[in-house]
C-alpha cells in the first residue's frame, strides 16, 4: 500500500493485483467477496447517492432551495461553470470571486490560473497614501525592488514613419505587419513561454518584487508569427505569471520618438487593457523628449503639456493603478517639474501618481560625493510626492565594460575602476535602505535584469545576470546591498539624533533683545544673528517665533569634520506659512534653500548632504517666504527624517549659549564682584576680570551696559565710588582688563581693597 500527499490531500492506494489479474478478480479475492456478481462489484465502487438531504435546517421531503441557501448559482443562460451570481444578483467570474478571498491555497491558485488570472477588483491594488508612501494589496507599506526586464523585446526607440514595424541596430526589419525580429528567440526564449516563466520565477527568487518592462505603440500592431504569440499576448503572459508570484509589472512607455498624439492613443488602449489588473503600474514616458535631443529634454512646460495628456488618457480608460512619471533631463530633475506637479489640477487631483527619478554614476568615487546634488534635484521632495529611483545603474554611456559579462568585448574597464563603480552603487543602495526606513521613499528599480543584444554579443554592464542566468558582479552587489533580507537590518547611527542647534526655542535672551527689527550683523536671541537689514523676529511667551522678514542665522561651530559625509535634516514645529531653510559649509558656493510649508507638516524636513572633507563651521539660516511665518523649535539633526523636538538639558544649553554670548552681571540686580585690582597709579586702577564661563573664542565685541558708577563701577568697603570713567582692554577668551580713571587722582591705595563690581548692567561679551 502506498501513501502519498498532493497539496496536503492524503491519498491511499488499494492493494496491488496479482500478475495478470483483473480488477474485478482482485476484488472477488478479498475476504467476503467470493461468488459475488458483477453488479455487486460495480455497486461497491459507487459513493453516496449525492442527494441533498439537509440545507440550512431544511430536510427532505419538503426541502425547497433558494439562491440564498446556496450562496451562488449559475448565471441564467450561461452554461459556463466559470460564472456565478453572488447574493444580490451580481454576476462575476469564478476566478474573481476566488481572488477576492486571497491568499489562495496552492490548489486554488492552480485552478484560478485557468482562464482569467486571479486578480483583485479595481482599486484594491497598489495605492499612494496621504503621507506619500505606497500601500500594497495586503494593506502594508510597499517598497519597490524592481528590475528593468525583457529589454528590447517590446521597444526599439527609433523615430520612423511606420510604427507598425520596429527595427534595432544590427537587426533587419520584418515585413508583413509583424514586429517579430529575432528578439523573440533570444529574449522571450521558447515560443510556449516556458523560458520567460522560468526567468520571472528566478527574478522573484532573487528578491525582486517587480518587473519594469519597456513598451511602445508598435506592440498594438503585432501578430502571432513563427509560433511566437503577439506582443500583447506576451505582455499578458508576463502580467499573469508575475501576479502568481505577487510581483508588480510596470509597463514603461519607452519610445520618446513617438508623436504625442500616438502615445495618447497608445495609453488609452494600454490603460483599458490592464484597468482591472491589480499588479500593473504604467510609466507614461521614459526620459521624456530626450532620446531625440534638443531643448525639450529639459523643458518642464513641454513635459507638463505631454504628461497631462498621458495621465488623462490612462485615467479616462479606466486605469486606476499607479502612474509613474519620469522627470525632465533624462529622468533626473524632479526639482524642475515640481512646480508643474504642484500647480496643475490633473496632477494634484490624482491620488495615485509616483515620481520615478533616474540616476547613474557620473565620475564620483562614492555616492556620498553625489548625494548633495541628488538631494537638491530630487530627494528634497520626499513626502511631497511618492518617490522612487525608477532607474539606476553603473553607467548610461557604455564606457564601463565588465569582462565577466562578455570576454570578447574590447575596451574592458580596469579592475580598480570597476571596483569603484561597484562601491558607488553599494553606497547608493545603502542610502536607499536608510531612506526607506526614515522617510516616505518607496524603492529602487535597477537597470537591468539582463540586457543582451542578439547578434552583437554584448551584455549591458548594468545587467544583474549573465547570459547563462548566473549573477554578474553587479548583480551580486545589488543582491547583497538591496535585495538580501540582511540588508534591511543595517544600522547607520550609533548615537541618538539630537538637535545640533543651541537655544533652539530662543528662550535665552542675554542681550535683552526686545523683538522686532534687527539690522545686518545684529544679535537677537542667544545664538541667532540677523544677516539681512529686513530681518524682523519676535518670540511669544509660549515659545512661538514670528519671522516676518529677512534672514536669521545660527552658526554650528566646529562640527564640520564630525558631520562630513552625513545628511542633515532641518525641521520646524507648529509651522504656519512657509520658511526657506539653508545649511551651508565652508567652501560651498551657497546651497539652494529648501522650502518648508505648513501643509507638509513636521514629518517632512529639508535634507542637506554634507560633502566628505568638510571642516570648520556650518550655518543654519531661516527666511520667511510669502509673508509672515510662525513656528517653534527649529531643529537640525543627522538623518533624512526629523525626530521629535530635542533640546539639550537647560544647564548644557545655557553653558553653550554663554560660550557665545554672556553678560558679566547679576540678573537680579545685586552687586557682583567682577574684578581684582592688579595695578594702580594716582589716577588709574587696573582690574583683572575673569569670565564666569570661558568663551569659545576671543569675543568680537565687549561693551558696558548701563550707567557707570551705578550698573558697574568701583567699590571700597562696600561703598561705591563716583567720578570714574572706564575702558576695556586686553580682551581674551577667558577674561579682560578694566581700567578705571579719575581725573585729578582717586586717593585710593591697595590697602583700601578697591574692587570692580557690576550690577544689573555690566559688560556684554559676544563671540557669535
Amino acid at each position: 500500500m502506498a501513501i502519498e500527499t498532493v497539496d496536503d490531500v492524503l491519498f491511499v492506494s488499494g492493494p496491488s493485483g496479482g500478475t495478470g489479474q483483473s480488477a474485478i478478480d482482485a476484488w472477488r479475492a478479498l475476504p467476503g467477496n467470493a461468488g459475488k456478481t458483477d453488479a455487486q462489484y460495480f455497486a461497491a465502487q459507487k459513493g453516496a447517492d449525492g442527494l441533498v438531504r439537509s440545507v440550512n435546517g431544511k430536510s427532505l421531503p419538503d426541502i425547497v432551495l433558494a439562491p440564498a441557501d446556496l450562496g451562488a448559482v449559475a448565471v441564467d443562460g450561461d452554461l459556463s461553470a466559470a460564472h456565478v451570481t453572488l447574493p444580490g444578483g451580481a454576476a462575476q467570474l469564478l476566478t474573481d470571486v476566488l481572488a477576492g478571498r486571497q491568499p489562495l491555497s496552492t490548489v486554488l491558485t492552480a485552478l484560478s490560473g485557468v482562464g482569467q488570472p486571479a486578480l483583485r477588483a479595481t482599486g484594491s491594488g497598489y495605492q499612494v497614501q496621504p503621507d506619500k508612501t505606497i500601500q500594497g494589496p495586503d494593506g502594508k507599506r510597499f517598497i519597490a525592488k524592481f528590475a528593468t526586464f525583457a529589454d528590447g523585446l517590446f521597444i526599439s526607440g527609433e523615430a520612423r514613419a511606420n510604427y507598425n514595424l520596429r527595427q534595432v541596430n544590427g537587426q533587419p526589419v520584418t515585413t508583413g505587419g509583424s514586429s517579430l525580429t529575432g528578439f523573440e528567440a533570444s529574449v522571450w526564449g521558447a515560443a510556449d513561454g516556458s523560458t520567460m516563466r522560468a526567468r520571472i520565477f528566478a527574478a522573484a527568487c532573487l528578491g525582486l518584487n517587480g518587473l519594469r518592462v519597456g513598451v511602445e505603440p508598435a506592440v498594438l500592431y503585432t501578430a502571432a508569427t513563427a509560433s511566437f504569440p503577439s506582443h500583447l499576448a506576451m505582455m499578458d503572459f508576463i502580467v499573469d505569471e508575475a501576479n502568481k508570484l505577487g510581483m508588480v509589472v510596470q509597463f514603461q512607455n519607452g519610445n520618446d520618438a513617438v508623436p504625442t498624439a500616438l502615445n495618447v492613443a497608445f495609453h488609452t488602449q494600454l490603460g483599458a487593457r490592464y484597468a482591472n489588473r491589480r499588479n500593473v503600474w504604467i510609466g507614461t514616458a521614459n526620459e521624456i523628449n530626450c532620446s531625440t535631443g534638443g531643448s525639450d529634454c529639459t523643458n518642464p512646460t513641454v513635459w507638463a503639456a505631454e504628461q497631462v495628456q498621458y495621465v488623462q488618457a490612462l485615467r479616462g480608460s479606466g486605469f486606476l493603478g499607479p502612474i509613474v512619471l519620469n522627470p525632465t533631463n533624462y529622468g533626473y530633475a524632479a526639482n524642475a517639474v515640481a512646480s508643474a506637479l504642484l500647480g496643475n489640477v490633473v496632477f494634484t487631483a490624482d491620488p495615485n501618481l509616483v515620481v520615478g527619478i533616474h540616476i547613474y554614476q557620473a565620475g564620483e568615487a562614492t555616492f556620498a560625493d553625489r548625494r548633495s546634488g541628488f538631494l537638491a534635484s530630487a530627494l528634497r521632495y520626499l513626502g511631497v510626492f511618492a518617490l522612487t529611483i525608477d532607474e539606476v545603474g553603473l553607467t548610461n554611456d557604455g564606457t564601463v565594460r565588465d569582462p565577466t559579462l562578455d570576454p570578447s568585448t574590447p575596451g574592458t574597464t580596469p579592475a580598480a575602476t570597476l571596483a569603484s563603480h561597484y562601491a558607488w552603487i553599494a553606497d547608493l543602495l545603502a542610502d536607499a535602505r536608510r531612506l526607506c526606513r526614515e522617510t516616505a521613499f518607496s524603492g529602487v528599480t535597477v537597470y537591468s535584469y539582463g540586457w543582451y543584444v542578439p547578434g552583437l554579443g554584448v551584455n549591458d554592464p548594468n545587467s544583474l545576470t549573465r547570459q547563462d542566468g548566473t549573477l554578474s558582479a553587479f548583480g551580486q552587489v545589488v543582491r547583497d546591498n538591496w535585495l538580501a533580507p540582511s540588508a534591511d537590518t543595517t544600522t547607520f547611527a550609533g548615537k541618538p539624533l539630537v538637535n545640533l542647534l543651541y537655544n533652539a526655542d530662543m528662550s535665552l535672551n542675554t542681550r535683552g533683545f526686545a523683538g522686532g527689527a534687527a539690522a545686518t550683523g545684529v544679535g537677537t536671541y542667544d545664538g541667532w544673528v540677523s544677516v539681512d537689514s529686513a530681518t524682523n523676529v519676535t518670540r511669544a511667551s509660549d515659545g512661538t517665533i514670528t519671522l516676518s522678514g529677512g534672514y536669521l542665522r545660527q552658526t554650528i561651530r566646529d562640527r564640520g569634520a564630525a558631520l562630513a559625509g552625513e545628511v542633515l535634516v532641518a525641521s520646524l514645529r507648529n509651522l504656519t506659512g512657509s520658511v526657506e531653510v539653508t545649511i551651508d559649509w565652508p567652501g560651498s558656493s551657497g546651497n539652494g534653500p529648501i522650502q518648508l510649508n505648513a501643509a507638509r507638516g513636521r514629518g517632512t524636513g529639508a535634507a542637506f548632504a554634507i560633502p566628505t572633507g568638510v571642516t570648520g563651521d556650518l550655518t543654519f539660516t531661516l527666511h520667511p517666504v510669502g509673508g509672515t511665518a510662525t513656528f517653534k523649535d527649529p531643529q537640525a539633526e543627522i538623518g533624512y527624517k526629523p525626530t521629535q523636538s530635542s533640546r539639550q538639558p537647560p544647564v548644557i544649553d545655557r553653558a553653550l549659549a554663554r560660550a557665545h554670548v554672556q553678560k558679566l552681571a547679576d540678573p537680579a540686580g545685586a552687586y557682583f564682584i567682577a574684578g581684582t585690582l592688579i595695578g594702580l597709579t594716582s589716577t588709574t586702577l587696573t582690574f583683572a576680570v575673569p569670565y564666569p564661563t570661558p568663551m569659545r573664542a576671543v569675543p568680537a565685541s565687549a561693551a558696558f551696559v548701563g550707567a557707570a558708577n551705578t550698573d558697574y563701577g568701583i567699590a571700597v568697603a562696600n561703598s561705591g565710588q563716583a567720578g570714574f570713567t572706564f575702558t576695556i582692554q586686553n580682551i581674551g577668551s577667558a577674561g579682560l582688563q578694566i581700567v578705571a580713571t579719575k581725573s585729578g587722582g582717586h586717593g585710593l591705595t591697595q590697602a583700601s581693597f578697591p574692587t570692580f563690581f557690576t550690577a544689573a548692567g555690566g559688560i556684554l561679551l559676544s563671540a557669535e
